[in-house]
């Protein structure tokens, strides 16, 4: 189940290695972005999705993955972005990650295109950068 997210929600969630709600909170609590949270039925939290329109049709946001993250919730992940895109009329969406050969397989995954790397971005790490475009735009 995908709703919007509570702040009690990172309670019930335990990230994975490339995921730290700790960096990205003042996003999560910030009325600019729109925040939600995938449930399993166990209600563990599962992933947390932000994203913020920042021109036009175009947005951008993170991806909060739980540490166990099953593949049927990993589907469910990727219809939701691809339907919430088609519901916000959105041509873009953008999004930033350390740039590891785990989560280039996981962008792929769900859709997204590499459009190119940032060297030493943060943390004296390279980041790359990544676009899902609406098919058929």
């Amino acid at each position: 189940m995908i709703r919007p997210f509570q702040l009690q929600d990172l309670g019930a969630f335990l990230p994975n290695e490339y995921s730290n709600p700790d960096v990205v909170f003042p996003a999560l609590v910030s009325p600019s972005f729109e925040v939600q949270s995938m449930v399993a039925p166990d209600d563990a939290v599962q992933a947390i999705v932000a994203y913020k329109n920042y021109w036009g049709n175009c947005w951008q946001g993170f991806l909060l993955i739980a540490e166990r993250f099953p593949f049927p919730a990993a589907r469910a992940l990727r219809a939701h972005l691809h339907g919430t895109m088609a519901l916000k009329n959105a041509l873009r969406f953008q999004t930033d990650s350390v740039s590891c050969d785990c989560l280039r397989k996981w962008h792929e995954y769900l859709g997204f295109t590499l459009e190119g790397t940032r060297k030493k971005m943060m943390f004296n790490r390279d980041y790359d950068m990544w676009a899902l475009l609406r098919e058929g735009e």
